[in-house]
């Protein structure tokens, strides 16, 4: 059945004797089709970005704001490796980074994260480290002793990293994880699946 013709018996532009439209042809939202549809305006020119893609994954403005200051320290210390070892740069990078976690996870999974029974050494390493490149000064240090106590406070988190990254395109076919399960695949026999 066409609807929204001219001479539509159902379905009016200009309504009917039944009311202004039928109860089975209301639309909840304007199609593009209609009166009433208006495009949503283009993004001027020099406008800075929405971060729209954090918004569909359920990000709020504070993890937003965690995920940006986590890796501009992320990238500030790398600077700070790639020029010597520059304290300055390495203590602003720890500092970005420690104000940026608990925005990523929260305040409360922060402290609880950290203050596991478990992780208690791990957790003290780190933060000898941080002392050492941001009190006593001491970069090279200081930056491989946080590393050693990042590595045993989020060690555990690098497979599922690795395996997130391996089925995306470009970096599932660098780390192999892409190719290596089609190989799998073309090498096993009907049989090997059923064993």
């Amino acid at each position: 059945m066409k609807r929204g013709g001219y001479n539509d018996y159902y379905f009016s532009e200009q309504g009917d004797e039944y009311g202004e439209y039928e109860d089975y042809d209301q639309e909840p939202y304007p199609s593009r089709y209609s009166n009433d549809y208006r495009p949503e305006p283009a993004q001027k020119k020099g406008a800075s970005p929405d971060f729209s893609f954090f918004g569909s994954v359920g990000f709020g403005p504070n993890r937003k704001l965690g995920f940006m200051l986590s890796g501009g320290g992320f990238l500030v210390t790398f600077l700070g490796i790639m020029l010597f070892f520059n304290s300055t740069l390495l203590r602003l990078g720890n500092l970005l980074f420690v104000s940026g976690l608990p925005l990523i996870i929260g305040p409360d999974r922060t402290i609880a994260y950290f203050t596991r029974r478990e992780r208690w050494r791990a957790t003290i390493t780190f933060l000898v480290g941080m002392f050492l490149v941001l009190i006593a000064g001491w970069p090279v240090t200081g930056l491989s002793v946080e590393a050693f106590g990042f590595l045993n406070l989020f060690g555990n988190l690098f497979p599922l990293l690795r395996s997130l990254l391996g089925r995306l395109p470009v970096a599932g076919d660098l780390l192999g994880g892409r190719n290596k399960r089609r190989q799998d695949y073309d090498t096993r026999g009907y049989e090997d699946y059923y064993e």
